[in-house]
């Protein structure tokens, strides 16, 4: 999932067996995307960057109850990453 400058709300949701040849093999969140997500899983997932999610360009996501299982990169951030400086607002996570 791709997202540029917007802020979805996900409940219920997974992210399963995707991949990225460059960055977030999930999730990639890019200029100033601020989703929520709420008891997602990410199980599977591979990039060069940010396995399960990146976050690139000032992003704030809201993560709450949500699973990084068996995600993989290979350069950083297997289950998570962030290239800028942003941080998530909420972190209730099992990595």
């Amino acid at each position: 999932m791709y997202n540029t400058s917007s802020s979805p709300t996900l409940t219920n949701c997974s992210f399963l067996n995707n991949s990225a040849n460059e960055i977030g093999g999930g999730i990639f969140n890019d200029f100033g995307s601020n989703p929520t997500l709420t008891n997602c899983s990410f199980l599977n997932n591979s990039a060069y960057l940010g396995g399960g999610m990146c976050n690139f360009n000032s992003n704030s996501p809201t993560l709450t109850n949500c699973s990084f299982l068996n995600n993989s990169a290979d350069r950083a951030g297997g289950a998570y990453t962030t290239l800028t400086v942003v941080a998530p607002r909420s972190l209730t996570a099992l990595f």
